[in-house]
């Protein structure tokens, strides 16, 4: 996982982006405990959305809430940074999971209230570590982000008929 020459060339590069980049980094991870956290939180959330959204929905979230991730890095950080991971995806993912499950009936109320407890504590934590000058290996730009783009996601889905979302599809 850690090859210098593909890392560098399919993460963010702040200081000299390429095209690609924006979605590449998505993919690429700094080890194989980054790329084990990353997939698991996209097993539990993926599935929660899948639930709702279906496989497209899930798949178009995580492109678009990612690549919200990395537009905001490149604004805000340094030009000596590079991007990489699908957290920055993920945490929109659990927005959009979340959001998703809003409903007027007790199990979706409930499972809402599951998932809010989790979604929140995170959400909590990357803006206290932004706020306190957080440095470090992980990029909280990215996440806070990434959850803000899920926030629009979610409120342009809701807009559409019922029809055009693409977890309804083929569902009466």
């Amino acid at each position: 996982f850690a090859v210098p020459w593909l890392s560098s060339t399919l993460a963010l590069s702040h200081w000299a982006p390429s095209w690609w980049q924006f979605a590449t980094s998505l993919f690429v991870h700094r080890d194989w405990a980054h790329l084990t956290d990353n997939l698991f939180l996209l097993y539990v959330f993926g599935r929660i959305m899948e639930e709702e959204e279906g496989f497209w929905g899930v798949l178009v979230s995580y492109f678009i809430c990612g690549l919200g991730a990395n537009v905001a890095s490149i604004l805000l950080l340094p030009s000596n940074v590079m991007s990489m991971g699908a957290s920055g995806s993920v945490f929109g993912l659990f927005v959009v999971a979340l959001l998703s499950k809003i409903g007027f009936s007790l199990k979706k109320l409930v499972e809402a209230a599951i998932i809010s407890n989790f979604v929140f504590k995170q959400l909590k934590d990357e803006v206290i570590f932004q706020a306190s000058g957080g440095r470090g290996a992980t990029n909280h730009v990215a996440h806070l982000f990434s959850a803000a783009a899920g926030v629009v996601l979610i409120l342009v889905l809701s807009k559409l008929p019922d029809g055009e979302r693409a977890g309804n599809r083929g569902k009466n």
